[in-house]
């Protein structure tokens, strides 16, 4: 083989090579390329789900913490009107406890109707009337007993009148429920 050979023979091969480079190798590239970028999108992906995964997972941990509060707050502030009945018997418990004998008792419970357009589930008020009577302990044991309850109670009034052996109040307070 001479020279001349050698080279056409040379240059045959370097071309086969970027041809070869060209219509097999370089289509090859392009898909290894692409599926490294969905990979890298994936991986991404997962990284961002995980994160959000923990999230979720420690809220859900520090809900689950939070239940009994939840149950005590229900209790405090109930979730509607139907659950006045609730009311009516803590009262009851509280005199009962406290010494002191009812009399009348009254609820004059908010407009349904909202002028200001509060929204769903917030506060509305209950206006609740008492009357009855016993001891000034009795009566200041009531008033503790209420300030030391659960149940939100703003005391609007108080009217006390002396009687013969005991003393007759009328008492005005507000409670509260979800709307």
């Amino acid at each position: 083989m001479n020279f001349s050979t050698k080279s056409i023979v040379a240059a045959v091969l370097i071309l086969s090579s970027f041809a070869l480079g060209y219509f097999a190798v370089w289509p090859k590239w392009n898909d290894y390329s692409a599926a490294k970028l969905q990979l890298d999108a994936a991986l991404d992906q997962e990284k961002s789900l995980q994160v959000a995964r923990d999230q979720m997972n420690a809220f859900l941990t520090e809900y689950r913490t939070h239940t009994e509060e939840a149950k005590r707050l229900n209790q405090s502030l109930p979730l509607s009107s139907s659950e006045m009945h609730n009311v009516l018997n803590n009262l009851d418990t509280l005199t009962r406890s406290s010494g002191l004998t009812l009399g009348v008792l009254s609820f004059v419970d908010a407009p349904q109707a909202d002028d200001l357009g509060a929204p769903p589930h917030s506060i509305r008020p209950v206006q609740i009337s008492l009357n009855g009577s016993g001891s000034y302990a009795a009566i200041k044991n009531f008033l503790i007993s209420l300030e030391s309850n659960l149940r939100l109670i703003d005391i609007n009034s108080i009217t006390l009148n002396e009687a013969e052996n005991s003393m007759i109040f009328t008492m005005t307070f507000t409670t509260y429920y979800q709307y």
